[in-house]
């Protein structure tokens, strides 16, 4: 924290025979002396590569870490100047990017200034790895969440070129966007796959509505008035008491009717005699 301070200021803490004493920056970059990797405060230190160059590694370092890397470096021999962090961050790179799969390979570390790399990886695989792309399966993409940076990776150096014209490209729209969405009340970036979903679901909606509009007026008056109708004939449940007055009632119509029947019949009975 006290190296991080003294660097926004311009500063070093370098390491001398009486102690440590704070100078200029530039200062401390012409005076340092080699040491290791344990040294505290500015220094000047080797790191030696086992499969990338370090032109090739440089090209990781200096997106993430400007004016680290020293001139000096070549071949496999990386010389590295700066305080305590960032040398311990230059080895931590080192560990994850010497690597036997990236041996002979050319690399880029390019990391989008307006844009999650995380959005702009999806749509660069479109352009130099789709299928009428003539960089068809000689760039490997990596999205680097951590340093929100993509790793490009090829056999062929000069497809990097591209990469980095298409980085800055995507980034560039990603920009316009996030004013754009600013302007208009938006708050995060929506991909794409997203915006389709959500726009299917308005279609299906729209649908449905136009659906409900196209049925006939008569038709809906019909099914409201069956469904009233409905309603209206639902009677209540009786009580067991109730029920046995309506079956007595019943009873006794068809008694009488019985009774009026053999009435009508004797008579004509006695009309035809």
């Amino acid at each position: 924290m006290f190296e991080d301070a003294l660097r926004a200021a311009n500063l070093a803490l370098v390491a001398g025979s009486g102690g440590y004493r704070i100078v200029p920056t530039g200062a401390a970059a012409s005076t340092s002396e080699i040491a290791n990797s344990e040294a505290v405060g500015y220094a000047t230190e080797t790191i030696q590569l086992k499969f990338v160059t370090a032109p090739e590694m440089r090209k990781l370092i200096e997106p993430i870490l400007p004016g680290v890397v020293d001139n000096a470096s070549q071949g496999t021999q990386l010389v590295i100047k700066g305080a305590t962090g960032q040398r311990s961050s230059v080895r931590e790179l080192v560990k994850q990017f010497d690597v036997n799969w990236l041996r002979n390979m050319s690399f880029g570390l390019y990391i989008p200034k307006q844009t999650d790399a995380r959005l702009i990886v999806p749509e660069l695989e479109k352009l130099i790895n789709g299928n009428d792309a003539p960089t068809k399966g000689l760039v490997r993409l990596i999205a680097m969440e951590k340093l929100n940076g993509i790793l490009a990776v090829s056999i062929q150096p000069q497809y990097l070129e591209d990469v980095q014209r298409w980085v800055n490209v995507l980034d560039r729209e990603g920009r316009i966007t996030s004013r754009a969405c600013s302007s208009t009340g938006c708050r995060t970036a929506v991909p794409r796959t997203s915006q389709r979903r959500s726009s299917q679901h308005s279609a299906a909606a729209k649908a449905a509505a136009v659906r409900t509009a196209a049925i006939p007026a008569t038709t809906m008056r019909r099914r409201t008035t069956s469904r009233a109708s409905a309603s209206r004939t639902v009677s209540p449940p009786q009580t067991k008491a109730a029920r046995s007055r309506t079956a007595g009632a019943a009873c006794r119509s068809r008694k009488r009717c019985r009774r009026r029947q053999r009435h009508r019949d004797q008579a004509q009975r006695h009309h035809h005699q």
